[in-house]
């Protein structure tokens, strides 16, 4: 909380200046005071400033090369917002189908897998997926793969790099024809 707090004061202390406010009748200028501290809730207000000068001409305005100079070095930090790129209808049909391909075949690779096993010829050489693989867990465990990959492909349709938007398809696809592969094998090895 502390921290916070320093932090507010530093960016209330790089951004303040020499601030004036403009009168709404006349057009005159007066200095502003900001208060750092916060008073008690039944502490009474603070009076105007009496050093304030008395005539409204005695105020000099911010010039430009001070302001700059106030905020040159928080500016710098700022960047553009990211803005997510709007997807057409026949990206996200083709988002959605590559998804349903994915988890399809992610399906059929635990199928093959539980009759590899089952059939006494092969056995599950990933590590991650050897406890899941002598039961029906295997299937649930299988899809994580095609929901992350679904994610990267969805963001990366949505970037703002033009590379990363145009191959979005790639990752679902990589995964589809990985687990297609690795089924037909098991199949093969089943047999």
């Amino acid at each position: 909380m502390a921290f916070r707090a320093g932090l507010a004061m530093i960016a209330v202390a790089t951004l303040a200046g020499p601030a004036l406010a403009v009168d709404s009748n006349d057009g005159a200028r007066a200095p502003i005071t900001v208060a750092l501290r916060s008073a008690p809730a039944d502490a009474p207000a603070p009076e105007a400033a009496s050093n304030a000068p008395a005539s409204p001409l005695a105020t000099n305005p911010v010039t430009p090369s001070l302001a700059a100079q106030a905020t040159r070095g928080f500016f710098p930090m700022l960047h553009r917002a990211a803005v997510p790129q709007k997807s057409s209808p026949a990206e996200r049909k083709a988002w959605l189908g590559l998804s349903l391909m994915a988890h399809g075949t992610a399906a059929f690779d635990a199928f093959s897998t539980r009759e590899s096993i089952s059939s006494g010829h092969g056995y599950e050489r990933n590590p991650l997926m050897k406890p899941f693989a002598g039961s029906a867990a295997i299937y649930p465990a299988t899809q994580a793969l095609p929901f992350g990959f679904d994610y990267l492909s969805r963001r990366m349709m949505r970037s703002d790099h033009a590379l990363l938007r145009h191959t979005w398809w790639l990752p679902q696809l990589a995964e589809s024809a990985g687990s297609m592969w690795v089924g037909v094998r098991n199949l093969h090895v089943s047999q």
